[in-house]
């Protein structure tokens, strides 16, 4: 256990001030773990509009691609509102 102890100890630090950013940036484990149903591509059945949403938090831009796009490069930039 010795040989392991600070590999541990280093894995729960990791861990825990993830847990502490969940708690503070995302309002909780169970409020992130429910993102799948805001985050990713979604089509409206009604209007037939596509929203695309990610989580990148330290992301400066984003790069999609597809048939929509003649998969040219379109950069969004970080919404910060």
């Amino acid at each position: 256990m010795i040989n392991f102890e600070i590999e541990l100890f280093s894995s729960y630090h990791v861990f825990d001030k993830l847990v502490k950013q969940l708690e503070t940036e995302e309002q909780g484990i169970d409020v992130f773990t429910s993102a799948y149903k805001h985050f990713g591509i979604h089509i409206d059945s009604q209007t037939n509009e596509i929203n695309i949403k990610e989580w990148a938090p330290g992301a400066k831009a984003m790069y999609i691609k597809g048939d929509f796009s003649v998969y040219l490069n379109f950069i969004f930039e970080r919404d910060l509102s």
